[in-house]
């Protein structure tokens, strides 16, 4: 995973990916400690303006006690996944400016000056909205069904509404992508990779198995440009 860019300062461009943040995203959070550093997972709050930045208090009872790590003028680096054409972690340096216990505990961080910009993927993917559905590979049983929101020639990704029926997100698991068509349905072998959520959704990173030509030909149907 190569660095495509440290900004010195923050472009427009880089502010626009700040302002992609969402209530409810997922963040990892790495902090100083008096031997290490220590990574942990939170989520992203809200922002005020360009003076600061949100973030829930990670949960003391899944990451122990952080009191004396997170504090005013304390060090803290945030990285978060955007997924855009290509996909990116962006990651920044910042200081806590305010530790609020109540009635909600959360951190207040100063807004970075500068970020950086990490590449996931090496193949551009086009924004589609696509419906389809996942079988399991080995039995052919109906897994999950949702929306492909990207997509490329080696793989997409799959928005699932979280629901009662599907609480238990899927990890690295072999299915088949069953997308609908006039005249046959396509069924693409691949894996899920990776997974996340934003509370309301699963967002699955699925990498396809079949040929380049397979894929190609279901892309030229779809009429998705590349």
């Amino acid at each position: 995973m190569a660095i495509l860019k440290q900004t010195q300062r923050l472009t427009i461009e880089d502010v626009k990916k700040l302002h992609a943040m969402h209530p409810g995203m997922a963040v990892d959070l790495q902090i100083k400690t008096a031997t290490t550093a220590k990574r942990v997972r939170s989520e992203f709050i809200g922002r005020d303006g360009g003076r600061a930045l949100l973030i829930k208090f990670p949960d003391e009872t899944k990451w122990g006690n952080l009191r004396d790590v997170i504090f005013p003028d304390s060090e803290i680096v945030v990285r978060y996944i955007l997924e855009e054409d290509t996909g990116e972690i962006v990651a920044f340096q910042s200081k806590v400016m305010f530790v609020l216990t109540k009635p909600v505990h959360m951190i207040f961080i100063s807004f970075p000056r500068s970020i950086q910009l990490h590449g996931l993927r090496s193949t551009k993917r086009a924004n589609t909205s696509i419906p389809a559905k996942l079988f399991d590979a080995d039995n052919e049983h109906y897994l999950r069904e949702g929306i492909i929101v990207d997509i490329s020639h080696t793989g997409c990704r799959l928005s699932v509404k979280k629901n009662a029926s599907n609480e238990q997100k899927l990890e690295n698991q072999d299915v088949f992508v069953h997308i609908e068509n006039k005249k046959e349905p396509y069924n693409i072998k691949a894996s899920i990779m990776n997974s996340r959520t934003d509370g309301l959704n699963y967002y699955y990173g699925i990498k396809f198995d079949q040929t380049a030509d397979k894929v190609s030909d279901v892309l030229d149907e779809l009429m998705i440009a590349l």
